[in-house]
């Protein structure tokens, strides 16, 4: 329970202080409120990991985690937009990312993440944005890739074995 509590509980603490920081920042003459976007966390096989994301609001940067195989809901406040992007995870790439968004909410797509800026909040899920991680290729050669270096040794030693017995009988 513990494992699920503490990534839930930074993720509630994250867009609480996101909210509160857009609040005081804002200067603009935009109403007052939240957008809310769902972010949804895929990788197939990484189900329960922690991802890390780091996020920037007015020049503050700050960090939250998600759980891959699991759906958040993120309020943030009008003002500032709210940079999201995803940090890189041992094993672990980022293969694609999607965002889908209603009116009053505006998504710029940067790299490896997305830039949300609330103009019209209201009290309803405004977006649902998904990121899809696979698993890294690994350098590791196959059992075929093995057998096929093992042969070509075993070749440059019966070569090396019969150039010393050409050269042993050309010196008789």
């Amino acid at each position: 329970m513990t494992k699920l509590f503490k990534p839930l509980f930074s993720i509630f603490l994250f867009f609480t202080a996101v909210t509160g920081v857009s609040f005081l920042t804002s200067g603009e003459s935009r109403a007052q409120g939240t957008c809310k976007i769902a972010l949804t966390k895929i990788a197939e096989g990484g189900e329960g990991l922690i991802f890390e994301f780091q996020v920037e609001v007015g020049g503050d940067t700050g960090s939250a985690e998600f759980i891959g195989g699991q759906t958040s809901v993120g309020n943030f406040g009008s003002g500032e937009p709210v940079t999201l992007t995803e940090l890189p995870n041992a094993g672990w790439e980022l293969a694609d990312k999607s965002c889908e968004t209603g009116p009053g909410v505006v998504v710029t797509e940067v790299e490896d993440g997305f830039t949300f800026d609330c103009l019209n909040p209201s009290e309803f899920v405004q977006g649902e944005c998904t990121f899809t991680n696979v698993r890294a290729a690994s350098n590791v050669p196959t059992l075929s890739q093995w057998g096929m270096i093992s042969a070509v040794a075993l070749l440059g030693l019966i070569g090396v074995f019969f150039a010393i017995r050409w050269k042993r009988a050309q010196a008789v």
